[in-house]
């Protein structure tokens, strides 16, 4: 009889352990919660205070405060949180997240949801962020652009838009001035009620340069890459014929075979600015896998052996370029590389990527000849 007694007790008790269990475990539908968010401010005066909340939300569109959270600050040169989700700002000016993560006894759907992300700005009650990039043509400017606020409420802010630039703390009838050299001086008036983000188009000074016709594209190995590099790819010679609209320049080159079974891959874009012509020829990715490769902007047929996968030649990286009276000489920063690989649909466990030779260097010689 006691033993009768003490399973029900025991049977009891372990009941009472499972609904308490099942209390902690699960939301108060009896599931999971799906995600949590942070409540409060979007904004934050310098020196002042904000109190943030996370709330868990449940499959079924219910929501609850969950106070079992631990808080972080992305930048805390910019603002603090405490362990009750109050945030301190410093005086400082800018935006940065505020991260709040659930460690109570609720279960979570996933990893993913068990953290929530609030993007939380620092600047003056009423005032607010003006944003924008600096473009010549629609093509954005590099180099630098010197940008200031000279009238309004942030008069004296200064910064160098490269190409872009955000201003914390902007408010009202507002004139920023924009200067860069080769380039006429801007100056922009707006209104600013709420924050926003503007494209600023620059004028050439001098007019654009007219670099659109048919050139020899000459490529030359720098001095250091000379011995790691077969001595067929040190120097390459191509025609390029180069289309404009604009600052945009396109660049299709001829006079080998270019792309084969990958064709096309023979071109490549790059724009005009005051005194440089600057081209950008990308490198290839997702070498591990067939269903992931994209060839480079270009790829020279250099070897094609019978029953053999094509032997390729690619260079890619930053070209900067200036005027030299019969065309453009200047440097490719990048990367020259011989790499043998299939053609599109063939299977790689067949035949796969290789890459044969590599050299890397800020100073191969790039010409373009009229």
């Amino acid at each position: 009889m006691r033993i009768t007694l003490f399973g029900h007790s025991t049977v009891f008790a372990l009941a009472l352990v499972g609904v308490a269990c099942g209390h902690n475990s699960t939301g108060p539908d009896g599931r999971a919660i799906v995600r949590v968010t942070i409540g409060g401010a979007d904004s934050v005066a310098p020196g002042q205070t904000a109190q943030l909340s996370a709330t868990a939300v449940l499959p079924n569109g219910s929501t609850r405060i969950v106070t079992d959270v631990i808080w972080e600050s992305s930048n805390h040169e910019l603002m603090t949180v405490s362990q009750t989700g109050l945030v301190t700002a410093t005086d400082v000016r800018g935006e940065g997240q505020i991260i709040a993560t659930y460690r109570g006894d609720l279960a979570v759907a996933s990893v993913e949801a068990r953290s929530a992300r609030r993007t939380l700005l620092v600047l003056p009650t009423g005032t607010y962020v003006l944003s924008g990039s600096v473009t010549d043509g629609g093509i954005p400017i590099s180099g630098g652009v010197d940008v200031e606020v000279t009238s309004g409420i942030g008069t004296g802010m200064a910064m160098i838009a490269n190409p872009s630039f955000k201003f914390y703390g902007i408010a009202g009838e507002t004139e920023i001035r924009l200067t860069k050299s080769g380039f006429e001086t801007q100056v922009l008036r707006i209104l600013v009620t709420r924050s926003q983000t503007s494209q600023i188009d620059l004028v050439p000074s001098q007019g654009r340069l007219i670099t659109a016709g048919t050139y020899t594209l000459r490529l030359v190995a720098a001095a250091a890459c000379q011995q790691q590099l077969p001595e067929n790819v040190r120097s390459r010679t191509y025609t390029a014929v180069i289309s404009q609209s604009g600052a945009q320049l396109t660049a299709v080159l001829s006079g080998a075979n270019m792309g084969g079974a990958w064709r096309p891959a023979d071109r490549f874009t790059g724009f005009v600015q005051p005194g440089e012509v600057r081209f950008g020829p990308d490198r290839y990715s997702g070498e591990g896998a067939a269903s992931t490769f994209r060839p480079p902007s270009i790829l020279e047929v250099i070897a094609e052996p019978e029953n053999w996968d094509p032997t390729y030649f690619t260079f890619f990286g930053a070209v900067v370029t200036t005027p030299d009276g019969n065309g453009y000489s200047g440097i490719l920063n990048g990367t020259l590389e011989v790499i043998t690989m299939p053609g599109p649909g063939v299977g790689w466990w067949d035949s796969t990527f290789q890459r044969d030779y590599s050299c890397r260097s800020a100073t191969h010689q790039f010409t373009l000849t009229r």
